[in-house]
């Protein structure tokens, strides 16, 4: 179930949701210096990310998921929120070059057939960044904080899952290494620490951030060969059957 979106803006303007803003908006940046060329888009509740990128990038929509509600953004601007079903974004085929998702996987009801939805949309060569609630993280335990609900990953299940859906990651690290307190001092605490946990403890994030790039179609299965019956239609003659065999 997607939290409510009333929840997400009250969560991100608390000083614990302006930390993980920062950070994430920070990660997106410095995994795309360069997308002042590029289409960008989002879905989930991806304003935090989206609000770091915006005065460099051609920001085309804010999608939010039909259950969790809508909410203008940006605020006092034209507005790009729209509001839609996981399977059915209002998006043409390869129209998006870059793709930021966040509290969303974690919600859907299939995330195979969300991330081939994904991979409709993105362009050829195009790119998508995830943060999804790491499943052995304090994160994906408390309910303080939005990534205390829904459905958390491992590191494994999201390459195996990204793998599934014709993507192939360049890149599966971490944000938010403190404690998801909220009091001043846990929030101090967790800016501080977030440079280092990247270095000692990289495997146990709060949440993971996955960068992949779209593939144009499945790798071979091991050049192996794979042999399948083949049946003649009813009613053919032996000739017929031995052409059709042939040009197959």
């Amino acid at each position: 179930m997607y939290p409510d979106v009333t929840q997400m803006i009250d969560f991100y303007r608390s000083p614990l949701g302006i930390h993980c803003q920062t950070v994430m908006a920070e990660r997106v940046l410095e995994c795309w210096p360069d997308i002042s060329s590029q289409s960008v888009g989002g879905f989930g509740y991806c304003v935090p990310q989206l609000s770091g990128v915006q005065h460099i990038a051609d920001v085309t929509a804010c999608i939010m998921p039909a259950p969790m509600g809508i909410a203008a953004w940006p605020e006092g601007e034209a507005n790009k929120a729209a509001l839609a079903e996981e399977a059915a974004l209002p998006l043409r085929d390869e129209s998006i070059d870059r793709m930021v998702i966040s509290h969303a996987l974690e919600h859907v009801d299939s995330p195979r057939h969300f991330l081939r939805e994904i991979w409709r949309v993105t362009a050829a060569e195009g790119r998508v960044i995830l943060f999804v609630p790491n499943r052995l993280s304090s994160w994906a335990l408390s309910d303080k904080t939005p990534f205390g609900h829904g459905r958390p990953f491992s590191r494994g299940q999201l390459s195996t899952l990204f793998r599934d859906s014709l993507f192939e990651v360049t890149s599966l690290s971490g944000v938010l290494y403190g404690l998801p307190g909220k009091s001043g001092i846990s929030v101090g605490l967790s800016s501080a620490m977030e440079p280092w946990g990247r270095k000692l403890w990289p495997q146990m994030p709060g949440v993971w951030m996955v960068e992949a790039r779209k593939r144009l179609s499945a790798p071979l299965s091991g050049g192996k060969t794979i042999r399948q019956r083949a049946y003649a239609a009813a009613g053919l003659s032996p000739s017929v059957q031995s052409s059709n065999s042939s040009s197959s």
